[in-house]
């Protein structure tokens, strides 16, 4: 099984983008949802749609919900080629 990046990354190739659209949002995390979410959180997956944050305290968890609209706004409009539907933010394990 190939891994998300890999799978972008050949489905992008007729685009002749210089960074694929996933290393984007992973890289540009801090752009799309602003400093105070991103010093909580990084993307970890994009998958079926749905892009999976982890967070670094419970508390945000609960934060992020509420921002969730605008984050998933940003996220759309910055990377419409992803098409993404829904963020689903969880718990760091280590946490």
């Amino acid at each position: 099984m190939r891994k998300v990046g890999e799978a972008l990354r050949q489905l992008l190739k007729g685009y002749n983008l210089d960074e694929t659209v996933e290393d984007s949002v992973f890289s540009n995390w801090k752009k799309v949802c602003g400093d105070e979410v991103a010093g909580h959180s990084r993307v970890k997956d994009v998958r079926n749609g749905t892009l999976y944050v982890e967070v670094d305290h419970p508390g945000w968890i609960q934060i992020m919900q509420f921002k969730k609209k605008k984050i998933l706004s940003s996220v759309q409009k910055s990377y419409p080629l992803l098409t993404i539907t829904d963020v689903r933010f969880y718990l760091n394990a280590g946490s």
